[in-house]
């Protein structure tokens, strides 16, 4: 048995934003990971064939890109192969308690903060850990790409431009690294791999046609 579980949720209980006439919750880096984490543990797992199933964690290139902007410490803190839980929770529970305090987050490494790009983040060290805990699956993260989306469609309709002058890509395309992480043969476990179906950095981004990251 094979599944694609994206990592981020909208739900009535968080920040609300509003773009183009259309209202979008912001949820926050705890329940952004903090759910999938029982869910996938609980409820997924033990219906995985332990010998052949695979997990596709859709994340984003956000997370490369805020760890760019991280402190050295904290940049070696979301490339660790040998993430624990506890740790990784920890760190979430902080920046929440953090709220939208840029300079407490500057204080700490991470960089203004970003809950999207932070969770992200998150969600790329916890596949790590789930790769590590269950190695008999194959369990890669991946980012679909800029995709037009009712999400996306209003940063272009705010700008007075088309999705396709920004960048956006069709729907269709946004399958293709899941696509590759479910039925291909992806090198290793517990990677990060880009729009393109390349494996990519955790630590910064890589752009669809460049070289495949070997580190």
């Amino acid at each position: 048995m094979i599944g694609v579980l994206s990592l981020g949720l909208r739900g009535a209980s968080t920040p609300a934003l509003r773009s183009g006439g259309r209202l979008y919750f912001r949820p926050s880096p705890l329940q952004q990971l903090a759910a999938p984490k029982p869910s996938v543990s609980a409820f997924f797992l033990p219906l995985l064939d332990p010998a052949a199933g695979r997990i596709v964690n859709i994340t984003s290139a956000a997370g490369p890109n805020f760890v760019s902007t991280c402190s050295p410490e904290q940049q070696r803190f979301f490339v660790d192969p040998e993430v624990e839980w506890s740790a990784l929770e920890a760190l979430i529970h902080t920046s929440v308690a953090m709220g939208d305090a840029k300079d407490a987050f500057a204080a700490a490494g991470l960089a203004d903060g970003s809950p999207y790009g932070f969770s992200k983040a998150c969600a790329n060290s916890y596949t790590m850990l789930l790769a590590r805990t269950h190695p008999g699956l194959r369990i890669n993260a991946c980012t679909p790409g800029f995709i037009e989306t009712d999400l996306t469609r209003p940063f272009a309709e705010a700008q007075g431009t088309s999705p396709a002058d920004m960048g956006m890509r069709p729907p269709s395309e946004g399958a293709r690294s899941a696509m590759f992480l479910l039925f291909g043969e992806p090198e290793g476990n517990g990677r990060y791999y880009g729009s393109d179906a390349v494996r990519s950095p955790l630590h910064k981004y890589r752009a669809p046609g460049d070289p495949a990251f070997e580190g």
